[in-house]
């Protein structure tokens, strides 16, 4: 029992560390209404805000996981119902060349 909190702790660092490695990889300078509505002190309705998808990347969680990052995330969505949340878990062997790539497209493009 031990051992599987040490891994699921190890699990959700390495969640933790990808998703602040990715905020940098962000597109470009555009802002949408539902952003600067909420930066006015105003909030689009339903009807008005843009619809958003957002890829959200994890490293091996899956299966241990899955039942409870889908419910954070239809949570999520029945909240927020213009954004769509797209879970993508990557295989441990594979995230270091994903966080390069990002690293280097971002840098390229400024």
């Amino acid at each position: 029992m031990k051992k599987f909190w040490k891994r699921a702790a190890a699990g959700l660092c390495a969640a933790a560390l990808a998703a602040t490695a990715l905020t940098g990889c962000g597109g470009g300078q555009e802002t949408s209404t539902a952003a600067s509505g909420a930066a006015s002190g105003s909030t689009a309705s339903g009807s008005e805000a843009e619809p958003v998808t957002l890829e959200f990347w994890t490293i091996a969680l899956q299966p241990t996981f899955t039942d409870f990052l889908n419910g954070l995330i239809d949570k999520y969505e029945q909240e927020n119902p213009n954004v769509t949340i797209n879970w993508v878990d990557l295989p441990y062997d594979s995230i270091q060349q994903k966080l390069v790539t990002c690293t280097i497209r971002r840098s390229s493009s400024t």
